[in-house]
């Protein structure tokens, strides 16, 4: 199937290989992070100034306007 390998081993290998804590962190948090942003990323053209808060950020734009950056 898959490079030699059927699918029931590419889930077990995957399975095996996804046991390290650090691994397993960096998973539970990537991964809804992820399946957030792309509804985000879909409805973010159609609403008017859905970007205005990452580009202030918390420095409330300083930082952005001080680089050169989405001048206002």
């Amino acid at each position: 199937m898959f490079f030699g390998r059927s699918w029931d081993e590419w889930i077990e290998q995957y399975a095996q290989s996804h046991q390290h804590p650090v691994n397993r962190f960096c998973h539970t948090i990537g991964i809804p992070l992820i399946a957030l942003s792309l509804p985000l990323f879909l409805v973010a053209p159609f609403v008017h100034g859905f970007w205005d808060h990452v580009r202030d950020g918390p420095a409330g734009g300083r930082v952005s306007r001080a680089s050169g950056g989405f001048g206002r």
